[in-house]
């Protein structure tokens, strides 16, 4: 009987919050916002806590990791280097035995793949527990977004996600709406100038107060409108993701939609992990949800503020634990707290997929290189270095207003410094080219795909 109130009562609760168009509470939201004060000390012990419950599920119930089993202590006083004993996991692992990172006993809610940016997919397995230990009601909270807000999502339906769609390409959703709770979903890609314009009608028609966007997607769409002498009506909020914001990103989102862009930061394998709050600084992640280290090629941990290869532990998945994930992305933590007065850490900041390195003779082209050096020149609002071969390289460079002739001479000299007599081409572009599921890169190495050339796609 109580299971059938509460499937009853769910959906009454959500078009409650939708006509009062108030926030309502998880009883998880409610845990996190009563701990979103505590000192960084009191944060570290529960972590030590849940990341200790974590390691021994996973050695008592994973068989990739039942040989630790015996070998570990495992009390929370030493759960913060009892982890460096398990091993750091990659897509590639996963995807080969994806049998021995799953408990079976755990009923599965969802089978997601990844995005396959890094031209590896996998595979993730959803239960209840880590659906119901979600993040999203929390930021929702932070940045303002409330049931009942009119909201435009500009990215794939989540459910374009799911195992097999691949297969069924009928079955992809490429356009949802729900007039009821004032959602519209839009599938931008392919990015045509058609599906601009009806992005467009939609803006319009629906008047939306939220936009939920793919960084590049929303740039292009913004830059459409700009070129059209199109306006639209503000938002009160953006929350942008799966792609490097830079400052021209945030400046053309506040001129078009009205809004400063907040950040935020997530994946299929470790749900939404973390997000900016009104001092848009770094992103605030939840301790009690994701545990983070920054390591080096080594698999070392880096100092605090040092850029390395992000690695997440996810401590609310049951069916396929995530532990030590190397998630493909360049990142440096804070030890710093944020002025708004909560204490959960920060992200400082995402700086690029890792496999955004060019191994050169003398050294190595990195992206984290080329975004200091778009910070620190004016006239160049974005640059994207394609390695062609050893003795050849693209570059592809968005000139900012203020540009002058030869900004574009420092990442030329950059290269050089790099190479050995290499020939660069300079191609001058309105938006640095996106992959074809919508993302970019920035730093592409030759052996990325030999045809990545033909695969990019311009506007």
């Amino acid at each position: 009987m109580g299971l059938i109130r509460m499937i009853v009562m769910r959906p009454a609760v959500q078009i409650k919050r939708i006509i009062s168009r108030n926030f309502g509470q998880t009883s998880y939201t409610r845990y996190l916002e009563a701990h979103q004060h505590d000192t960084p000390e009191t944060l570290k012990r529960i972590q030590a806590e849940k990341l200790c419950e974590l390691l021994k599920y996973a050695c008592d119930s994973i068989p990739f990791y039942k040989y630790l089993q015996n070998r570990l202590g495992l009390k929370p006083e030493t759960a913060f280097e009892d982890i460096k004993k398990f091993p750091v996991i990659t897509k590639q692992m996963i995807s080969e035995q994806p049998d021995d990172f799953v408990n079976t006993a755990i009923p599965v809610v969802m089978r997601m793949k990844t995005g396959g940016t890094s031209n590896v997919k996998v595979e993730v397995i959803r239960d209840k527990y880590s659906n119901t230990m979600r993040n999203d009601e929390y930021f929702n909270r932070m940045n303002g977004v409330y049931p009942g807000m009119r909201r435009l999502i500009l990215s794939r339906h989540e459910s374009n996600y799911r195992v097999g769609n691949d297969e069924n390409p009928e079955d992809l959703i490429h356009y949802y709406q729900n007039r009821f709770s004032g959602t519209s979903q839009v599938k931008p890609m392919p990015l045509t100038k058609e599906k601009l314009s009806r992005i467009y009608n939609y803006y319009i028609s629906g008047k939306p107060e939220f936009l939920k966007v793919n960084i590049n997607t929303c740039y292009v769409f913004a830059k459409y409108l700009e070129s059209n002498g199109l306006s639209v009506p503000p938002v009160k909020v953006i929350w942008s993701s799966s792609a490097q914001m830079i400052d021209e990103h945030r400046k053309t989102f506040n001129r078009v939609f009205g809004a400063d862009p907040y950040n935020a930061y997530g994946a299929s394998e470790i749900n939404f992990t973390a997000s900016q709050c009104d001092v848009r600084g770094g992103m605030h992640y939840i301790p009690m949800s994701h545990y983070i280290e920054i390591l080096d090629e080594n698999d070392e941990e880096k100092n605090i503020g040092e850029p390395g290869s992000m690695v997440v532990t996810s401590l609310v998945h049951r069916a396929m634990p995530i532990i030590r994930y190397k998630v493909g992305d360049c990142a440096a933590l804070s030890n710093e707290l944020c002025s708004c007065g909560r204490t959960y850490p920060l992200i400082r900041e995402i700086l690029g997929r890792d496999m955004e390195v060019i191994k050169t003779a003398k050294d190595s082209i990195k992206v984290i290189d080329i975004i200091s050096l778009i910070k620190t020149c004016d006239g160049i609002s974005d640059c994207q270095v394609i390695e062609r071969s050893k003795k050849e390289y693209l570059m592809n460079i968005v000139k900012a207003k203020g540009y002058k002739p030869g900004d574009e001479q420092v990442f030329l000299n950059y290269i050089k410094d790099k190479t050995e007599d290499a020939k660069i081409e300079i191609s001058y572009v309105p938006i640095v080219p996106m992959l074809p599921n919508a993302k970019s890169l920035r730093v592409i190495p030759a052996h990325f795909d030999t045809d990545i050339e033909n695969k990019l796609i311009y506007y």
